[in-house]
């Protein structure tokens, strides 16, 4: 359990810094296309 815990973890933090990015500019996009249209 505490293994998979810290993987899991460590894991979660390097996911989320690349995901909130491509969120960020997907987010960012599709405000871009609504003010176009």
């Amino acid at each position: 359990m505490f293994q998979m815990n810290e993987g899991g973890s460590r894991k979660d933090g390097e996911i989320v810094e690349p995901y909130n990015g491509f969120l960020s500019g997907n987010v960012i996009l599709l405000s871009r296309d609504d003010v176009c249209r």
